[in-house]
C-alpha cells in the first residue's frame, strides 16, 4: 500500500463553528496545495505587506496536501488572493483572532494506492467498526512520513494495534 503519492491525495479540512460578526479581525478560508502553512502566511503577509504578528491561525497543516484551514488577519483586506499554491478567500469579520482552539475538528480524506486484494476485503471488514469507533486522534509527530529514530513510521505499533482491536469487533 502506498499512502500520499499525489498532493491530492491527503486532503486535510479544518473545521471550526467560529462566529463572524463586527470586529478588527478579517477572516479567510486558505486552501493551499503543496505549500506548508507557514510558507503560505509568509506569502500573505509579504504580498499584502503585513507584519506576521497580524495573522493569525489554528494549526499548522501538511505540506504534501491540499489543505483549507482558517486563519485571521488583524485589520486585513476585505478582498481574497491566489498565487500558485493557494488562494485566500475572504469570510467576513470577527471581534477576536483565530487560534488552536477554535479547532472543532479536522476532516480528513485519504487515497490508497496499490493495495493488495486482501487488504482491500480487510478494510471492508473492519469499515463498520471504523465508522462506530472511529479512528485514535494523534497529533504530530506520528503524521504520516514522520519516521523515529528506528526509521520506521512513528504509528506503525499504534497501527497494528487498532488493527487488533478492529479486528476483535464483529458487528450485530
Amino acid at each position: 500500500m502506498k499512502l500520499k503519492t499525489l498532493p491530492d491525495d491527503f486532503e486535510v479540512e479544518e473545521l471550526s463553528d467560529f462566529k463572524l460578526g463586527n470586529g478588527p479581525f478579517a477572516v479567510y478560508l486558505l486552501t493551499k496545495r503543496s505549500l506548508g502553512t507557514p510558507e503560505s502566511i509568509t506569502a500573505i503577509a509579504e504580498r499584502w505587506n503585513l507584519s506576521r504578528r497580524q495573522i493569525s491561525y489554528g494549526g499548522l497543516k501538511d505540506k504534501h496536501a491540499v489543505t483549507r484551514q482558517w486563519i485571521t488577519i488583524h485589520h486585513g483586506p476585505r478582498r481574497d488572493m491566489k498565487q500558485e499554491h493557494f488562494t485566500l478567500a475572504y469570510q467576513g469579520q470577527s471581534v477576536r483572532e483565530f487560534g488552536p482552539h477554535d479547532i472543532s475538528a479536522n476532516r480528513f480524506r485519504i487515497v490508497m494506492r496499490n493495495l493488495m486484494r486482501e487488504e482491500t476485503e480487510r478494510m471492508l471488514l473492519l469499515k463498520e467498526g471504523l465508522a462506530k469507533n472511529g479512528v485514535p486522534n494523534y497529533f504530530d509527530d506520528q503524521r504520516f512520513g514522520s519516521l523515529g529514530e528506528s526509521g520506521e513510521f512513528i504509528a506503525k505499533p499504534w497501527a497494528w494495534y487498532w488493527r487488533m482491536y478492529c479486528s476483535s469487533y464483529r458487528p450485530r
